[in-house]
């Protein structure tokens, strides 16, 4: 795929599968994240209080690995020496 200016652009799937490939610890904690809140909310309409609010708390801790695992990758990507690639 091509922008305007004619340069090539990678599609949606190529850019998550790199991604994926590169940072799955990241991907990990953000589906534990969106599966906490999801099932807290399910459980919220179910009626179910109790297992609702224990399930946000999870989701807590869930986006706490997150932010961690987002911290860890940014300060080792800005410690690696910048790639040339000038040709």
């Amino acid at each position: 795929m091509e922008d305007l200016s004619g340069a090539t652009v990678p599609y949606f799937s190529e850019k998550a599968s790199c991604v994926r490939a590169k940072l799955p610890e990241r991907m990990y904690c953000s589906l534990a994240t969106v599966g906490a809140l999801g099932y807290g909310l399910w459980c919220f309409r179910q009626g179910r209080s109790k297992m609702s609010q224990y399930m946000m708390r999870a989701r807590i801790v869930a986006q706490g690995f997150t932010l961690v695992a987002l911290l860890i990758g940014v300060s080792i990507t800005a410690t690696q020496a910048p790639k040339d690639d000038k040709k």
